[in-house]
């Protein structure tokens, strides 16, 4: 009896000694930084442009600012476009004096009212965490005063980044519009967007997002923003799980629409019961939207940089 203990004791040891097998193999990986790599080289312009984001969050910044820099000499002065290429540009350089430059010119589109991409460089700053303050406080004011439009909500959500009580009312602002219907289905949609970016969202004013899915079920950036913001200790909680079903049967009916906002959740809620539902999406060859499959594979690849963390 001693002899077989001591023999179950170690039987058992060995198994818990055991390396575990990678919930994300070698060849997925590989198979998912390709996918990102493949449309940095050769998607259309913002696939380009959100590709190329996707692999500098994950800290992948082989080319990028060589592809990029002869994107601006080919494409610098093309309206849109050209602020996605100076974003690109600005989060890929380490050096200060380079950072000004896009920056700057980003600003610079901001600031002239007759520019047609005005709105996308509030909403670049915005995403670029920068106050339209710091580079106008005139414009700034002048648009916050004006119609409450898309370069209004983007503004707004800018200025979020002057202070912490800026965050807080910016924040209290958009919680505001979303659940009062205060404003046009638009500038309630964009509130929603700018929360989805912002993160951090407090638990109360998360559930009380949560509730009003009761009245608007299918309301894509009202789910997107819920999930993005899931407190993690309720990331396994029965109704985001629920929610998480009803997602991603709607991805499935509805392969050709663009998804990419609500499958960017994963890379914050996802797990490794996931992996198979967003491998189907980005492996799969027309079935998909492009910007789903960019968005899938950065969750792969977010999730497993999050498991090895937990590692």
């Amino acid at each position: 009896m001693k002899y077989f203990l001591i023999f179950f004791i170690i039987v058992q040891f060995s198994n818990c000694t055991k390396a575990k097998k990678p919930v994300i193999t070698d060849s997925l990986r590989e198979d998912a930084i390709q996918v990102l790599v493949n449309s940095l080289e050769n998607a259309s312009e913002w696939e380009k442009v959100h590709a190329a984001e996707y692999l500098l969050n994950l800290g992948y910044t082989d080319n990028i600012r060589k592809i990029f820099l002869n994107e601006e000499g080919k494409l610098g002065s093309e309206f849109y476009y050209r602020i996605g290429i100076w974003r690109v540009l600005y989060q890929v350089t380490s050096k200060a004096n380079e950072k000004d430059q896009w920056l700057d010119s980003i600003a610079r589109v901001f600031k002239i009212t007759t520019s047609p991409d005005r709105i996308h460089a509030a909403e670049t700053l915005a995403k670029l965490k920068k106050s339209p303050t710091s580079f106008s406080v005139s414009s700034t004011d002048s648009i916050l005063n004006s119609n409450h439009n898309s370069l209004w909500i983007f503004t707004y959500w800018g200025t979020a980044y002057s202070s912490e009580e800026d965050m807080l009312r910016v924040k209290n602002k958009l919680i505001d519009i979303i659940l009062y219907n205060n404003e046009s289905d638009d500038i309630r949609n964009f509130a929603m967007y700018a929360l989805f970016k912002m993160k951090n969202l407090d638990k109360e004013n998360w559930n009380l997002l949560f509730d009003k899915l009761l009245v608007e079920s299918n309301n894509q950036y009202l789910i997107s923003c819920i999930l993005r913001n899931t407190p993690m200790n309720l990331i396994m909680e029965e109704r985001v799980i629920l929610q998480k079903k009803k997602v991603e049967k709607k991805i499935v009916n509805n392969k050709n629409e663009n998804h990419s906002m609500i499958i960017d959740t994963y890379q914050q809620i996802g797990n490794e019961d996931d992996i198979l539902f967003l491998t189907k999406i980005m492996e799969s060859k027309n079935e998909y939207h492009i910007e789903n499959k960019l968005a899938a594979a950065n969750a792969i690849l977010s999730i497993e940089k999050k498991l090895k963390e937990i590692d």
